[in-house]
């Protein structure tokens, strides 16, 4: 009987806490409910609304989120067209040195920061994010929007300069591309490999509407202009709207490029989230 009458008592205090919470929430906030709701311990205030007002604490979730991603997604378009604007003016790339790391080798390991032309990296990472790799003596660097760089007889100095090459990149993935698809900061380019004279890029490719796979463009090493060409197209591709996981996400598309021989290479293809396909 002393234990009903307990758990009655708690029960009949449950109650009250939570009509008091639900006239502080529903009805008003006059001062005599700020007065009771602020007597009440902070542990069972943040139970009560937890488990017994979820939307409050979700819907102040979803602004947050909301406010966070879509001031996000101006930014980043507007650093996609300014990279784009970049890559047309043909400027220097210029790079600042940010430390010296002596390893266990004996070797120094040098780290460089891009100070312009990389400013809209894949999946909203700021600064752009890009590739490297060596033709002769020369390191080539080259954005995910399609800015491409060398540097003439590459050396370990206080800063680098990467002389811009121009290139026709966009006629494969143009900023209308950027800006009118959903998957706009995550499309671009994803690896860079040199082998001898030539150069082959692959990119995030909209092989027809809404219908995406990887695909490559090769051109041949000219330090002034580099014209590429599409050399592999694959005939099928994922549409980001119909698929049987009813999941799409281009940031599994693969692209990583390596020479084998003389006349192939290899190149990895995700899935673009369509498991079944893995």
């Amino acid at each position: 009987m002393k234990k009903n009458s307990i758990i009655l008592l708690i029960l009949l205090i449950f109650v009250v806490s939570i009509l008091y919470f639900s006239s502080y929430y529903f009805i008003g906030k006059d001062d005599k409910l700020r007065i009771v709701k602020d007597s009440i311990n902070p542990s069972v205030k943040t139970f009560v609304i937890k488990y017994f007002f979820p939307h409050k604490i979700i819907s102040k979730q979803e602004k947050a989120v909301s406010y966070k991603t879509s001031e996000l997604l101006t930014i980043y378009k507007e650093l996609i067209h300014y990279e784009l604007l970049f890559k047309k003016s043909n400027n220097d790339i210029i790079t600042e040195k940010v430390q010296n790391i002596e390893l266990a080798n004996g070797f120094t390991l040098s780290k460089y920061k891009l100070m312009n032309g990389f400013y809209a990296g894949t999946h909203h990472r700021f600064p752009g994010n890009g590739y490297i790799d060596f033709h002769l003596n020369n390191l080539f660097v080259i954005s995910t929007r399609g800015v491409l760089g060398y540097t003439k007889n590459y050396t370990d100095e206080t800063g680098i300069i990467f002389h811009q090459i121009k290139n026709n990149i966009n006629d494969f993935i143009s900023f209308e591309t950027y800006n009118d698809s959903n998957w706009h900061p995550v499309v671009g380019l994803r690896d860079m490999t040199i082998y001898e004279d030539n150069v082959f890029v692959s990119y995030i490719d909209e092989i027809k509407k809404d219908c995406w796979n990887t695909s490559v463009i090769s051109g041949e090493i000219n330090y002034d202009e580099i014209k590429f060409k599409k050399v592999f197209k694959s005939k099928e591709c994922v549409n980001s709207k119909i698929n049987k996981d009813n999941e799409f996400n281009p940031q599994s598309s693969g692209g990583r490029i390596i020479q084998y021989d003389d006349d192939h290479i290899f190149l990895t293809v995700g899935d673009y989230i369509n498991r079944y396909l893995a």
